[in-house]
């Protein structure tokens, strides 16, 4: 497993606790203001810290942000293992090495499940949850799809960006979509993926029979925020999120799809703004 220090506008790191923790991922972050609660912020799949820079610089304004790069993703360690409860160990154990803990968890798409497995297993380091454009139930979606593309993509045959972005076109015809898939392409000798495609890609085939244990509830301050155009939550999907939800709050994005944050940032942080002044 590689070693995930980097620099960074700030970065913990513990070479003691990573030898004698096998599980611990050291992950990339980066952190902006101060204030409590803290907030840690979970992106999606193909995604990275910075796809919420953005947010985070506002958010900071009043609290410590904290934003990782998942495993997998953008400049963190590489493993075979991308499953939710690896990935919430990464998150619990990133709380108490950046003693964020009792703190706020943050997650959209995949990182809202992450956020929501974190609260089910460590309700007293949870001091509320906020989870964007996702509910926590099975999801197909149309990512597989999307990384069997980038797979096929031959990128040693590839002499600048635009011939990557030509071969993508050639199944992913949404140009939007495309532009976010390559923020992953990075070029040193050639051109290769920063994500590791295998380990999302089974991690997507698993996440088609995923749910909560029945017995699953996290009773904290809750927020979902869904997306108008969106239908990763759906009018159906109330009933399995107060069920493991029972304090959660659900608010419709207008002028939204699945990336809220790149849609209508405003409404999304005056949404978590206001939630967060509701648990102060």
């Amino acid at each position: 497993m590689q070693n995930g220090c980097f620099p960074i506008i700030l970065i913990y790191t513990d070479n003691f606790y990573f030898q004698q923790s096998l599980k611990l991922m050291n992950l990339f972050q980066q952190q902006y203001g101060d204030g409590e609660p803290a907030i840690i912020i979970l992106h999606g799949i193909l995604g990275s810290a910075r796809n919420w820079h953005s947010a985070a610089k506002i958010l900071a304004e009043k609290k410590r942000i904290i934003v990782p790069d998942l495993r997998n993703h953008g400049r963190s360690p590489h493993t075979e293992v991308h499953e939710i409860n690896a990935l919430v160990d990464d998150i619990l154990e990133l709380q108490q090495k950046t003693d964020a803990a009792p703190g706020v968890i943050m997650g959209h798409s995949m990182g809202g499940l992450i956020a929501c497995e974190a609260a089910f297993r460590s309700r007293e380091t949870v001091r509320a949850l906020i989870v964007i454009d996702v509910a926590p139930r099975e999801h197909r979606g149309n990512v597989v799809s999307i990384l069997d593309t980038m797979k096929k993509v031959e990128l040693h045959k590839c002499e600048n960006k635009s011939d990557v972005d030509s071969r993508l076109a050639l199944t992913i015809a949404d140009p939007l979509i495309r532009q976010f898939v390559l923020t992953n392409l990075v070029q040193d000798d050639g051109f290769h993926w920063r994500i590791n495609l295998p380990a999302l890609y089974a991690y997507l085939l698993a996440l088609r029979t995923y749910r909560p244990a029945d017995t699953d509830f996290y009773d904290g301050p809750t927020l979902f925020l869904r997306g108008e155009r969106s239908d990763y939550i759906t009018d159906s999907d109330s009933e399995v999120i107060l069920q493991h939800f029972p304090q959660a709050q659900i608010i419709t994005v207008p002028e939204a799809g699945h990336w809220i944050h790149y849609d209508n940032l405003p409404v999304l942080v005056d949404e978590v703004q206001r939630f967060l002044q509701s648990i102060e």
